[in-house]
């Protein structure tokens, strides 16, 4: 889809070209250019210098597509789209406006099939090229004839496996909703363009699984009501729509109607609140939003106060233990080479018995996390500042960074993300 949207707009644009010719022929044939009944040369030359200037680099473009389409990694969905962006940073203003208009086509491409998902909850991705994926088991294996397929399979492989070892291995029965949630679609990362911010990608993917799930729901479905999907297509539609009497060759112009990222984050972000508020209403979940907070105050703020101290017994103990088993193979530079995730799995049950906390279902939604510093560039002293401010006391009790973190689930992502519970367990 996304090659041929940029087959059609580059034909569009040689369209200019063809007329060139064909006025070139009409003024050599009408005498118009003859000096003396010679052509000059270079009068030929000065009406195509404009077209010298940019065709160099759209047979570059395509020589790298065709290059790419035999290895594992080709130009399609996203990637084109970052391929092509990187070729609309030009400083040649006529190369810049051709691949800026290739560029637009291929996004509109990519708005339409967004639009599809955030208003009907349907992926229109015959040769997976979105970057809303979904997975293996309950989709079969596209038969897009393009190269590249294997990634794709094997992440969506990965994904099924990775959901199946989580229901067999989870203490808490989990049900087929939170399943079908949690593991039936996921953004690839890997067909996700550079101008698309990751949090709208999951914002995105966020707004169709709830469309999806609510229709899906059982025993009753709950279908979004008509007048909210023609309200939000009314205010995306115009991001994915095409106007050809408005294409200009102004530089600035063109840069801009690429894709407003800016607009496309806010209609996104009222959409999603849209989508949220009319659920909590139909589905009637409030309950169990207070339940989790609830339990918030009692294990992320310690309300619980005897749990708290068998928490922090359990955690010294645990400390004092590695570091008997270890010894002298411990040093203050490399304090966690021989802790896991799962090494901590036991310490929050060990710390609720004899507590009240011991018969809390919720409490099988909490973990313990080892924090990883996130990657980031040479010299980003802001990131390291803020790390630093946010988890001033995660390395206390274990002398690495450890945090207290809350498993999500339908249908509590509608109303609180990983950010929120970032502020929780700081």
């Amino acid at each position: 889809m996304y090659l041929r949207a940029l087959a059609n707009a580059l034909e569009r644009k040689l369209q200019d070209y063809q007329q060139v010719i064909i006025q070139t022929e009409a003024a050599i044939l009408s005498g118009e250019d003859k000096l003396g009944e010679v052509v000059p040369l270079p009068t030929i030359t000065a009406r195509f210098a404009p077209f010298q200037m940019v065709f160099p680099a759209i047979s570059t473009l395509i020589s790298e597509i065709e290059q790419a389409a035999m290895t594992e990694s080709p130009f399609v969905g996203g990637k084109l789209i970052d391929l092509l962006q990187d070729k609309a940073a030009s400083g040649v203003p006529i190369q810049k406006e051709w691949m800026s208009e290739l560029l637009r086509s291929c996004c509109l491409v990519m708005m339409r099939q967004i639009v599809s998902w955030v208003t009907y909850g349907q992926i229109q991705d015959p040769y997976d090229e979105f970057f809303i994926l979904q997975l293996e088991s309950v989709k079969p294996q596209s038969t897009g004839p393009r190269a590249g397929q294997t990634t794709r399979s094997q992440l969506r492989s990965r994904s099924a496996k990775s959901t199946t070892l989580l229901t067999a291995t989870s203490s808490a029965p989990l049900s087929t909703t939170s399943i079908k949630w949690e593991a039936e679609f996921v953004v690839d990362e890997n067909m996700l363009p550079v101008m698309i911010p990751s949090t709208l990608a999951h914002a995105i993917l966020f707004i169709g699984k709830s469309i999806i799930t609510a229709r899906q729901a059982k025993p009753k479905p709950i279908p979004i009501p008509q007048a909210m999907t023609e309200k939000h297509l009314n205010l995306i539609l115009p991001l994915a729509s095409d106007n050809p009497s408005s294409r200009t060759n102004d530089q600035n112009y063109i840069s801009s109607r690429v894709l407003d990222v800016s607009k496309l984050t806010n209609i996104i972000s009222q959409i999603r609140t849209d989508i949220a508020n009319h659920l909590w209403i139909v589905v009637q979940i409030g309950q169990k939003v207070v339940k989790t907070l609830e339990a918030f105050r009692r294990y992320f703020l310690l309300y619980d106060g005897e749990f708290g101290l068998q928490l922090i017994d359990a955690l010294e103990e645990f400390e004092r233990n590695r570091l008997s088993r270890l010894g002298r193979f411990v040093t203050p530079t490399a304090p966690t080479v021989s802790i896991r995730d799962h090494d901590l799995g036991g310490i929050l049950t060990k710390a609720a018995q004899g507590t009240r906390a011991q018969d809390d279902p919720l409490l099988r939604r909490f973990e313990l996390r080892l924090l990883r510093p996130p990657k980031r560039t040479h010299g980003d002293t802001e990131s390291d500042e803020k790390q630093r401010a946010q988890g001033m006391f995660d390395d206390q009790l274990l002398g690495i960074p450890v945090r207290l973190w809350f498993m999500l689930a339908w249908p509590l992502d509608f109303f609180l993300t990983t950010e929120d519970l970032g502020y929780y367990g700081d």
